[in-house]
């Protein structure tokens, strides 16, 4: 549930989430898929001024209470225990919304692929990526190398990860071989990037 998962590792996602902040450079619209990360992210995106779309309530929640973004939501059922809307059906907001990125987690990424364990939120997760010109996972490193049997998309199709400094290059490797660009956020309170690459 969401606000179980809030409370774990939380310093870890919230230095992820302020070393992605750069990464929204000069973007008028995103998506932001739900999880906990995401929220964090949300959290930080205090001071920005964009178009986004966001599957997540507690997303929407935040950004209309500290932010100046205007938000779209998909239409569908809503799913509290994750505070998550989903729809099976492909004619719904998100088939009208143009994204420069789409900001993501996942249950796991390895060189499958991100993966998901559960096929709606897989399903999900494919709607909104169709969408996006470009795809940044938020994730923290205990996700490395986790998977399961719902590959969302290939690594090819993510341009950029943020992971935090748990990460080791065992699992860090085959995604730089893949051409993903690798930001490690430090931990907890400087949040700085300590390697990008």
């Amino acid at each position: 549930p969401f606000v179980i998962s809030r409370d774990v590792r939380t310093a870890e996602k919230q230095a992820i989430a302020q070393a992605a902040l750069p990464l929204l450079g000069d973007c008028s619209s995103i998506i932001i898929n739900a999880g906990t990360t995401m929220f964090e992210f949300a959290c930080a995106m205090r001071n920005h001024d964009l178009d986004v779309l966001t599957n997540s309530l507690s997303i929407a929640g935040e950004l209309l209470s500290q932010s100046r973004c205007r938000i779209t939501l998909p239409g569908g059922t809503v799913f509290p225990e994750h505070n998550i809307i989903l729809s099976p059906f492909e004619n719904d907001a998100i088939s009208n919304f143009a994204a420069d990125v789409l900001f993501t987690s996942c249950y796991g990424i390895g060189p499958g692929g991100i993966t998901e364990t559960d096929p709606h939120i897989a399903h999900a997760s494919e709607k909104l990526m169709r969408r996006a010109q470009k795809v940044i996972v938020l994730a923290d490193s205990s996700k490395l190398g986790l998977r399961s049997s719902m590959v969302i998309a290939p690594l090819e199709r993510i341009n950029t990860l943020v992971t935090d400094t748990g990460a080791g290059e065992a699992d860090l490797a085959p995604l730089r071989q893949a051409g993903i660009r690798i930001l490690v956020a430090d931990r907890p309170a400087s949040v700085a990037m300590v390697a990008a690459q």
